[in-house]
Formats: structure tokens, C-alpha cells, sequence
């Protein structure tokens, strides 16, 4: 064996022990405990916001964008179920391909409400901007840190392929993913509705 073969055999990843019907308990009992505490600032912002607005929707903030950025995040949380539904069959072009449309409809909320809050549509020494600018900018640190999340996927998958022993990281993925829409049209509903 030369020293070139040899290297290569020590670099190479050992195959990972299969996951366990406990183990998945375990994570989804642990990702549960994060989504919770991720939740948490986001209870905050509601209960700040109508204790220093009292239910006040200023008219210039921009209904429109937050509402095209509301439904962006809405498909891409249909289209990362499709992601992992074709990670499951094995299918991994289909994979790729969804998970791609779910990180550029990601990408253009995130860019629409960073069009928000750095436009400075919303008066930001008001109580109402005060609220407004620090809910777009916790939605948008949620957004970026999903988008690492799906990028770290992609390349989690494009490495170990799409078998059901890889199957946890689709799948918490896409809770996480979910959690962060879910969040998005709460926040919407909370800034520009209620």
C-alpha cells in the first residue's frame, strides 16, 4: 500500500452507528426544549408591543412587503416539506432542488424585511418603531440562523446521502424550519393586524 493510499484511508469519516427509536426521542425531545426557548423572545416582543402600543398599527408601516415576506415564508415552509418527503424516497436531485427553492424564498424574506428595517418607514424613537425594528430584526437573525441551518443540510446530505440513518437531520431541519414560519406569520399578524 503506498503512503498516498494510506492517508487517504486515515482521513476517511467512519460510518456513523445507527440512530435508535430512543435516540430519536432524545433529539426530538431536545430540539422540542430549543424550539421553546427560542419562542421565548419572540412571547416577549408580543407582550411588549401591546403593553407600549395598546393594539397601534402605525400607517406607515409598509403592509405590502411585510405581507409578501409573510407568504415567501409560507411557501418555503411547503416547499422544505417536499425537500425532505424526496430525501425519504431517496431521491436527491429532487432533494437538492427543493431544498434550494426553500433557501431562495428564505433569502427574499430576509431581504424584504431588512428592506423594512433599514428604510426606516416606521418613526423608530416611537413606541411603535421601538417594537416594529426589534421584531424585524429578531425575525430576520431567526431567518439568517434557519438559512446556515438549511445550508448546513444541504451539504450534510450531498455528504452522507439521503438514507433513512441520515433521516434525523431532514427532519429536524424542517421542524426548525417550520418553527421559524410559524414564528414569521405570528410576528406578521402581531406588527401589521393586530
Amino acid at each position: 500500500m503506498s503512503v498516498n493510499q494510506s492517508a487517504a484511508k486515515a482521513t476517511m469519516p467512519e460510518a456513523p452507528e445507527k440512530i435508535t427509536a430512543a435516540d430519536h426521542r432524545k433529539l426530538r425531545g431536545g430540539l422540542t426544549l430549543v424550539l421553546l426557548s427560542a419562542m421565548m423572545p419572540f412571547l416577549v416582543m408580543i407582550d411588549v408591543r401591546y403593553l407600549l402600543t395598546d393594539g397601534y398599527v402605525s400607517p406607515e408601516a409598509n403592509q405590502a412587503i411585510g405581507l409578501i415576506s409573510a407568504i415567501l415564508m409560507l411557501l418555503s415552509g411547503i416547499w422544505i416539506g417536499g425537500a425532505v418527503r424526496a430525501g425519504q424516497k431517496g431521491n436527491l436531485l429532487s432533494f437538492l432542488r427543493h431544498l434550494a427553492t426553500t433557501f431562495v424564498l428564505g433569502a427574499a424574506s430576509l431581504v424584504l424585511t431588512g428592506v423594512q428595517l433599514f428604510n426606516h418607514s416606521v418613526d423608530i424613537v416611537s413606541h411603535y418603531g421601538e417594537t416594529f425594528v426589534t421584531t424585524l430584526g429578531l425575525m430576520d437573525v431567526y431567518i439568517l440562523v434557519g438559512l446556515i441551518s438549511l445550508l448546513a443540510l444541504r451539504m450534510r446530505v450531498k455528504r452522507l446521502g439521503t438514507s433513512m440513518d441520515h433521516s434525523w437531520g431532514m427532519k429536524g431541519n424542517m421542524i426548525a424550519w417550520r418553527f421559524i414560519v410559524v414564528a414569521c406569520l405570528v410576528m406578521y399578524v402581531q406588527l401589521y393586524l393586530l
